[in-house]
């Protein structure tokens, strides 16, 4: 019988929502969650695209509404990078 489970998040789930974030961005992000998020729904992939929203507003709206595709492809590229190489 389980007696417990925990459902873990990291940076990279972060930056993996909005690759330009940088880590101590994404970092920021994952504390504001863990203390703003609500119990009752825990904290999924919405969850994390609002609480980026609410934290780096400008970051998002840049990412989500600015970018050339060709941006995008390059910045989520450079994300695999550094996630393959760490």
């Amino acid at each position: 019988m389980t007696e417990s489970i925990s459902n873990t998040w990291h940076i990279d789930d972060v930056r993996s929502m909005c690759p330009i974030l940088t880590k101590k961005e994404a970092g920021e992000v994952l504390e504001y969650l863990e203390h703003k998020h609500d119990a009752g729904i825990g904290i999924n992939w919405d969850v994390i695209d609002i609480a980026i929203c609410n934290v780096f507003e400008e970051k998002f709206d840049l990412w989500n509404n600015e970018m050339t595709t060709r941006e995008r492809e390059k910045a989520e590229k450079e994300f695999q990078n550094e996630y393959i190489s760490s």
